[in-house]
This record gives C-alpha cells, sequence and structure tokens, in this order.
C-alpha cells in the first residue's frame, strides 16, 4: 500500500509503506545458508569393504594359532593386523574389546617367548659356566648380579635314541603336573596341585616344598602359571611358569595364600625341547628364582650356584622319561589317549 505525504506547496510524494521497506532490506541483504553435517561413516558399508574382510580373516587365524599354542605364529597375523589397522582409523574403531584384547594377549605372550627363547641360547651376558658333564653331555651356566635375590641356571644337553614314545612320556612330565614330585630332584618339592586348568597346555599350580625337617629353613611354597607353546618352525615346544597373584580362570581371580609359617617364593622357569634329525633331542632348561633365603648354608648356596640343582634336573628328567613303563606317567598317557596323540601328531606329523 501506498500512502500520500503533503507539503506546503500543496504538492505530494508517494512513500512506500513500512511493509515494502521491509521487504526491500530483505531483498538487498545477501544470506548464507549453513551446510548440513556430513554424515558419520556408514559402518555397514566399513563392515563389508575389502581391507575390513581381511582384518576378519586375519581376526579368525590369530585366533585359531592361539588356541593351538602357536603364539609365534599368532604374533606374525598380529603383525599383520596391526598393519592393516594403521592405515584406518575408522576401522580400528570397528573392533571389539574382546578382539582388542585377544590382540593385546597374544603381543605380551609372544614378547615373554621371544625372550626366553633369546635367553635360553645365548650364553654371553654375563652367563657363567659352572659344570659340565662330558660323560652325560650336559653343561650348566649361572648368574647371580650384584645385590639381586633372582638367582638364575641355565642348562644344556642332547639326548641320543629319542624316539617318538620318549618324547610324549617327556611331554606326560609338564601335561601331568601333579606327579611332578616323583621326579623333581633332591626330593624337595611336596606337593603340586593343579588349581585351574582350562586346557591341557594352560594350568594354574600351587607347589609346595620343604628342605627337611632338620633344615633350619622354613617350607617355601609358589603359585605359578605353566604354560607350553608349540612351535613348529623350530620343530620345537616350550614350557614356561612363573609366579602369579591373580588369574582369570579360578573361582575368584586369587591365588591361594600360603599356609602360616611357609614362605611364597618368587619363580619363573622355562623348558625348551628340539627335535634334531637321527632321533636326537636338544633340551634346555632356565630358571629365575627368588628362594626368599636371607641366611643360606654356604653348601645350599654350592648346591645351587655350581650346577649340582639343574645337572640333577635334566638327570631326573631323563630317568623318568627312560623308565615310563609300568609307571604312573604310562597309564596317565593310556587314560588320555586323545590328548597324547594330539601331541606325537603337532611333534612329528606337523602342526594344524
Amino acid at each position: 500500500r501506498m500512502r500520500r505525504r503533503a507539503y506546503d506547496d500543496g504538492t505530494a510524494e508517494t512513500a512506500p509503506s513500512a511493509s515494502c521497506s521491509s521487504l526491500a532490506a530483505e531483498s538487498s541483504t545477501t544470506t548464507t545458508t549453513p551446510a548440513p553435517p556430513s554424515p558419520p561413516p556408514n559402518k555397514s558399508i566399513i563392515l563389508t569393504s575389502p581391507s575390513a574382510e581381511k582384518l576378519a580373516s586375519l581376526l579368525d587365524e590369530a585366533r585359531r594359532l592361539h588356541s593351538r599354542d602357536r603364539v609365534l605364529d599368532a604374533r606374525a597375523i598380529v603383525d599383520e593386523i596391526r598393519s592393516v589397522l594403521s592405515h584406518s582409523d575408522l576401522l580400528e574403531s570397528t573392533l571389539f574389546p574382546s578382539q582388542r584384547s585377544l590382540l593385546d594377549s597374544i603381543t605380551s605372550e609372544s614378547d615373554r617367548v621371544r625372550f626366553m627363547l633369546d635367553d635360553l641360547r645365548n650364553d654371553d651376558d654375563d652367563w657363567i659356566p659352572c659344570h659340565s658333564d662330558a660323560k652325560r653331555d650336559i653343561a650348566v651356566h649361572y648368574k647371580n648380579e650384584e645385590g639381586s635375590p633372582i638367582h638364575a641356571v641355565k642348562t644344556r644337553t642332547i639326548l641320543d635314541g629319542f624316539s617318538p614314545r620318549d618324547f610324549v612320556n617327556l611331554a606326560s612330565l609338564f601335561v601331568e603336573a601333579d606327579l611332578m614330585p616323583l621326579w623333581f630332584p633332591g626330593n624337595m618339592l611336596k606337593s603340586c596341585t593343579v588349581v585351574a586348568a582350562p586346557s591341557v597346555y594352560r594350568m594354574a599350580l600351587h607347589m609346595s616344598m620343604s628342605f627337611g625337617r632338620f633344615s633350619p629353613l622354613s617350607d617355601r611354597d609358589a603359585a605359578v602359571e605353566g604354560r607350553g607353546y608349540f612351535l613348529p618352525d623350530r620343530n620345537a615346544a616350550l614350557v614356561l611358569s612363573r609366579s602369579i597373584d591373580r588369574c582369570d580362570y579360578i573361582g575368584g581371580g586369587t591365588m591361594p595364600p600360603p599356609n602360616r609359617g611357609v614362605v611364597r617364593i618368587d619363580t619363573f622357569s622355562a623348558f625348551y625341547v628340539e627335535l634334531l634329525p637321527n632321533d636326537r633331542v636338544l633340551l634346555r632348561f632356565i630358571a629365575r628364582d627368588d628362594l626368599k633365603l636371607k641366611y643360606v648354608p654356604s653348601s645350599f648356596v654350592n648346591y645351587l650356584s655350581q650346577g649340582a640343582m639343574p645337572a640333577e634336573m635334566i638327570r631326573c628328567i631323563v630317568r623318568a622319561v627312560r623308565n615310563c613303563q609300568g609307571s604312573e606317567w604310562e597309564r596317565r598317557v593310556r587314560g588320555r589317549p586323545e590328548v597324547y596323540a594330539d601331541i606325537e601328531r603337532r611333534a612329528y606329523g606337523g602342526c594344524a
């Protein structure tokens, strides 16, 4: 609408109404409408991409190898998985917590295995030769760092005439862990109780030790986890044991405390067996123990540091393997044919 304004001379001017003025103002101003936000990545598309399919396949293979106790092979797959994930943050976001936990477990376990294999093989780095039995081809090294309570010993030997049946008997010494007091040297190990065992090659153990009724040393015990690994590329197997306080596969998650008056020790050990050509086998053993000994008789120190204990360990193992016929181990092997058939197949028929 227009309105007229009268001047003194009688003329009039037509002026725009208020509504027209506002329209003009709007038309003279440029208004920018913000762009809508980008939609979030469609995970359904990510999960069906070639990279995601490869990731899923690698995760399945890592899980399979880990469940078959082939941790170094599983680690190679984990390294490949991490390479795939390094190229895509979005792809990494699709991992479930259980999958991340699997990758972390394989990484930590394989690091521990690699460290022990290097330590078993390397006789440098302050390892001191202390015992040699040429007749039995047993060599022992020890290492004790100044000011450290940890005492480490390492033993190596090669056995001849070692048949597949002997290998099965050897495996039974560790699989049937509760029978360990029957062959452990020095008659010091009084009991070995399996607290929990989620698999044949993984178990939580409680071990009780005594130095004798007339010894000034109090009884000891240890809460450990034993873990077996197959190393097909080396034609070998490795058994690790280490002290633990907690364990995720036992009731309550905590290992039983020591009895009154019993001192709990810290221990870490590795037993390595490698099949060699011509029915021979290489045995390597390493132990790092803190026996919590403040006042130790010199004879006992010599027993540890001069190689008598580790050399006797090897002799006891060999004796048990060679004399397995009619023993409790043989009865156990016969009672679990599927377990020991699998062990023999892995050792001599390849690992799947």
